[in-house]
């Protein structure tokens, strides 16, 4: 969910209030890009990267919010016959998730469209 989020950093120090530990799960930018999400209008606001005990939001911008014209990729992925494209994906899933787990707390950085540091939990 929080790649739809309109505050991520509200999210985050909610998480961190309310949690002592906890699993976060996210898309990648290769997933957005290869499932053909961008496509749908305001689907994902943001792209995220996990580094470490970091997640790094990245504000998608106007230029790469666009259709690849492209959905072979989903439709492969969600076809019930198994296919090549199912083992890359479940081999792979770092590609195309960011699966984080965090204890006590976690970093986060938060980038506008342009590249700009919105936020940081960190001095």
């Amino acid at each position: 969910m929080l790649e739809h989020i309109d505050d991520p950093a509200k999210v985050c120090e909610e998480l961190m209030r309310v949690g002592k530990r906890g699993y976060i799960e996210t898309p990648t930018k290769t997933s957005d890009i290869m499932f053909n999400f961008l496509k749908l209008k305001g689907h994902h606001k943001w792209f995220i990267v996990l580094v470490g005990n970091s997640l790094i939001f990245f504000k998608y911008n106007p230029r790469e919010r666009k259709d690849t014209g492209i959905n072979d990729f989903y439709g492969a992925f969600h076809s019930e016959y198994a296919n090549p494209y199912q083992e890359l994906v479940k081999n792979n899933r770092p590609l195309f998730d960011n699966m984080f787990l965090w204890n006590k707390k976690f970093n986060y950085y938060i980038f506008n469209k342009d590249g700009k540091l919105i936020t940081t939990n960190q001095k």
